[in-house]
């Protein structure tokens, strides 16, 4: 065991996350990289992107409008890719080194996927990541959905920051709420 992974660990030899997990229900769209799109999609999750100062409210409206305009174009051109929606939303696992969701595709472990995924606070854009398929747990019954967990091996550090910072806020919203029903239990 490295000195990395034994500080991770806190020295007992268990696994420790990196970062806290949370549930939730997002939507989210994932596809296999096509040949030589992961070079152009490592550049664009490297290079600095401004976010631009607008305010909360202004902001969810943008994007609102936005999924529409998107929405509009996509009926117009069959071939563009539509936006994510509601429709697209599944419970999912999520931390800043990664996620897991439910998925029907075969989708093999080692494979590289781009993940898309939209974060509730108005957002401008949604959180992109390129993530390497590391396990896959079938289903139960052969019509469910498997399981499956990537772990995001390119992502931009604004998106990182702002998964991290949906998981701290949805993680106190629970804490807060257990919290309530214990103390009037």
């Amino acid at each position: 065991m490295s000195p990395t992974d034994a500080a991770a660990s806190g020295g007992s030899g268990r696994e420790r996350r990196a970062y806290f997990r949370v549930r939730a229900y997002l939507p989210l769209r994932h596809r296999p990289l096509q040949p030589g799109e992961r070079e152009t999609l490592r550049a664009e999750m490297s290079t600095p992107r401004p976010e631009p100062e607008v305010e909360e409210g202004l902001s969810t409206w943008l994007c609102q409008l936005e999924e529409k305009l998107d929405l509009v174009l996509s009926h117009l051109d069959p071939a563009a890719q539509r936006p994510l929606c509601d429709r697209d939303r599944r419970v999912v696992e999520i931390s800043g080194s990664g996620l897991s969701f439910p998925s029907k595709e075969r989708i093999r472990v080692g494979e590289s996927l781009l993940v898309e995924l939209r974060l509730p606070g108005g957002r401008p854009r949604p959180v992109r990541a390129l993530a390497e398929v590391v396990e896959r747990r079938e289903a139960d019954d052969p019509w469910g959905e498997s399981r499956v967990a990537v772990a995001f091996r390119e992502i931009h550090e604004d998106d990182r920051e702002a998964i991290v910072r949906f998981s701290n806020d949805l993680q106190r919203l629970e804490l807060r709420a257990r919290a309530t029903s214990q103390e009037s239990a």
